[in-house]
């Protein structure tokens, strides 16, 4: 299954906030930035288990 974007509303440290995806998409920033936290919206969307 491939993503196109993923919306994140009141999800961790997120309020709002919408990530497109391209054919290959790396999550980079700072610490506590919101990486696993992203990783984490898209495990929950699929219906897996969060355990990050």
């Amino acid at each position: 299954m491939r993503l196109k974007s993923l919306s994140l509303k009141n999800f961790r440290c997120f309020t709002d906030e919408e990530i497109e995806f391209d054919d290959y998409t790396a999550l980079v920033g700072a610490n506590n930035a919101g990486k696993s936290a992203a990783l984490a919206g898209m495990i929950f969307t699929n219906g897996f288990p969060i355990e990050i």
